[in-house]
């Protein structure tokens, strides 16, 4: 996991393993490069979807290590809630994870509404009880 998750990424990862164990293709919606969804190691089919690729604080995204290999994933820059993914079978993936992204959108219910359509299980973590962050931290809605 990345060096700085301080724990967040080791415990989604642990929190999700019984439920995505048996996927075999995953979407994670709002990710950055390198993505969550790379740790995924058995799923065959891992994309990513979001409006645009940011790095993790510290990271360049021309320059990923070895470490952060994700040459199986499917980058695509999209807007979620108009992204139409049909392309991948019948539009439905094992798994979508989403995390840390719903604080961000302009409408969470239509776009948990549409998670919830993309995948047979769905992973969402939010922050929970931090202080609010004001603008720094570009959220549009605090305490979900």
């Amino acid at each position: 996991m990345h060096k700085d998750s301080g724990g967040y990424y080791d415990a989604a990862m642990a929190m999700m393993l019984p439920f995505t164990a048996n996927a075999t293709s995953a979407v994670e919606v709002g990710c950055v490069k390198p993505a969550f969804v790379r740790h995924l190691s058995w799923v065959g089919r891992k994309v990513c979807v979001a409006p645009y690729f940011a790095a993790y604080k510290g990271l360049d995204l021309d320059a990923q290590d070895s470490s952060d290999d994700d040459d199986d994933v499917e980058y695509v820059e999209a807007d979620f809630l108009t992204w139409r993914g049909q392309e991948y079978d019948d539009g439905i993936f094992d798994v979508a994870i989403s995390l840390q992204v719903l604080e961000h959108v302009v409408d969470p219910g239509a776009f948990m509404k549409k998670l919830l359509g993309t995948a047979r299980v769905v992973v969402v973590s939010v922050p929970y009880m931090w202080a609010d962050c004001k603008t720094k931290c570009n959220h549009r809605h605090h305490m979900i």
